[in-house]
C-alpha cells in the first residue's frame, strides 16, 4: 500500500522540480538587441534591451497603451502599468509618490528636476534623482550657484534656460557651489556681486565701499547739518529697527531719475526731514503761517493738513503717547533755503556753480506730503531694508549664510 504512495510522491516532486526550473528560464536573456525589442513590440521605439533584466524594458509611457504609463528602470521595474490618478502622494500607495506632471502614482524615481530633494536634478534617463544642478535654484544650500565645465575645463556659471522643464532638457549638469555668486542676492548685506578679479572667471560677492553704509553718526540738535562726513549727499537717518540710533546712508539720486544701485539688504529710499523749529504736542500747535495758501474747508489744503482761519496749517506728526512731535511743512516755502558753498549745496551737499542749482534745480528742498503730513525732501539714500538692521550689517549677516 505505500508502494503507490511513494511513486506519487516522486511524481509530484518532479513535478514541481520541472515547474522550478522553468521559472529559472525566465530570468536568462529573452532579449538580443534593443531592435529586436522595438520589433517585439510592433515598431514602438520606446522598447529597448536591458540586459541587467535580460529582458525587453519600456523606456517611455510611449511605448505603452492608453492609460497606461512606462515605470522605468531602474527606479521603476520596466513595465506598463494601469494609470492611478492622483493629486498629492498620500493618494499613492506606500512607496509610490504622485508625478505632478502627469497626476500619475508611480514607482519610486522621478520624471522632472522639482521632483528631486534640493542639490539633485532628474535624470530622464534613468528616472533617478542624481547629484547636480542645472540652475541656482536647484541648490539646497541658499547662495549657492551652479557651475558647469566650459570647453577648457574651467568652472562657469551654468548658462542654459532651466527655468522651465522644458528647458532643462539638454541642459549641461553642474555642480553646487558657495564660491561666486549670481547677483547681489546670492551674498550678505551690504554686498555686491563684484566682478572677476583679474585673471579669474567668477565673480565673488564683494564690500560695497562706495559709500558709509550703517556707519554710525550724530546729528547736533537744531542743526540743520544732516551729512555723514564733510563731502556728498551721504545722509545721517534714524534707524527705526532697533535702539541703535542713526546711521549713515548712501547716495543713490540721479538728476536722470534712474536711482543708484544699493547693496544687498537695502534700497535706494526718498530721506524727508522735518522742521526742528517747529515742536508740537498736538494740532492745535501747528498755526498757519502768513504765507500759506487760503482755503475754505480741510479739503482745500493737501495730505492732512487743515483750514484754520482761512488758511492752510500743518498737522503735528509724530506726537503719540507723549513723544513730542514737529509740525509738517505745507508749501516748498516752508522747508529750509541753502546756499552754494564751495561747490556744494549746504544741506543736501549736491553739487553746485551757482545759489540757484540749490534751489530751483530738480534736486532742490520740496516738502512732500507722505501719510498726510508734510515733510521736507532731500534726497534719496541707500537704507536697509524693513527688517534688517545696521548692526546686522556691522556683523557681516545676511539672508544665506
Amino acid at each position: 500500500m505505500r508502494q503507490p504512495l511513494l511513486a506519487l510522491a516522486t511524481v509530484a516532486a518532479c513535478a514541481w522540480l520541472a515547474a522550478s526550473c522553468q521559472d529559472k528560464q525566465v530570468l536568462r536573456s529573452l532579449c538580443a538587441s534593443d531592435d529586436a525589442c522595438i520589433t517585439k513590440h510592433d515598431g514602438n521605439p520606446y522598447w529597448a534591451c536591458d540586459p541587467d533584466v535580460g529582458d525587453c524594458v519600456c523606456t517611455d509611457d510611449a511605448a505603452c497603451m492608453e492609460k497606461e504609463h512606462c515605470e522605468k528602470r531602474p527606479g521603476g521595474d520596466g513595465r506598463c502599468h494601469p494609470n492611478r490618478t492622483c493629486d498629492w502622494n498620500s493618494d499613492c500607495p506606500n512607496g509610490q509618490f504622485c508625478d505632478t506632471e502627469t497626476r500619475f502614482c508611480r514607482m519610486e524615481g522621478c520624471t522632472v528636476d522639482r521632483q528631486c530633494p534640493l542639490g539633485q536634478v532628474c535624470n530622464q534617463a534613468t528616472g533617478q534623482c542624481i547629484n547636480g544642478c542645472r540652475t541656482f535654484g536647484d541648490c539646497a544650500v541658499p547662495g549657492d550657484s551652479c557651475l558647469c565645465l566650459d570647453d577648457a575645463g574651467e568652472p562657469v556659471p551654468c548658462t542654459c534656460d532651466a527655468t522651465t522643464e522644458e528647458g532643462r532638457v539638454g541642459c549641461q549638469l553642474g555642480a553646487c557651489t558657495s564660491d561666486t555668486c549670481e547677483d547681489k542676492t546670492f551674498c550678505k548685506w551690504g554686498e555686491i556681486c563684484g566682478d572677476p578679479l583679474p585673471g579669474e572667471a567668477l565673480r565673488r560677492c564683494v564690500k560695497d565701499t562706495s559709500g558709509p553704509y550703517c556707519d554710525q553718526c550724530q546729528i547736533q540738535p537744531g542743526s540743520t547739518n544732516y551729512r555723514c562726513g564733510e563731502t556728498g549727499a551721504n545722509y545721517c537717518l534714524e534707524d527705526v529697527t532697533t535702539a541703535a540710533g542713526k546711521f549713515c546712508g548712501s547716495d543713490c539720486y540721479s538728476l536722470d531719475g534712474v536711482d543708484g544701485e544699493c547693496p544687498n539688504g537695502f534700497s535706494c529710499r526718498d530721506v524727508r526731514v522735518v522742521l526742528q523749529r517747529d515742536a508740537c504736542w498736538s494740532n492745535n500747535d501747528c498755526k498757519p503761517r502768513p504765507t500759506a495758501p487760503e482755503c475754505q474747508t480741510d479739503e482745500n489744503c493737501q495730505g492732512d493738513d487743515r483750514c484754520v482761519e482761512g488758511r492752510c496749517a500743518a498737522t503735528c506728526g509724530g506726537a503719540e503717547n507723549g513723544v513730542r512731535g514737529y509740525c509738517g511743512c505745507v508749501t516748498d516755502d516752508d522747508c529750509a533755503s541753502q546756499d552754494c558753498v564751495a561747490g556744494e549745496c549746504e544741506i543736501t551737499g549736491r553739487s553746485c556753480i551757482t545759489n540757484d542749482d540749490c534751489r530751483n534745480r530738480v534736486d532742490r528742498i520740496v516738502c512732500q506730503h507722505v501719510n498726510g503730513v508734510g515733510r521736507c525732501w532731500i534726497g534719496k539714500n541707500c537704507a536697509p531694508d524693513e527688517g534688517i538692521s545696521c548692526a546686522d550689517v556691522r556683523a557681516g549677516k545676511g539672508p544665506l549664510r
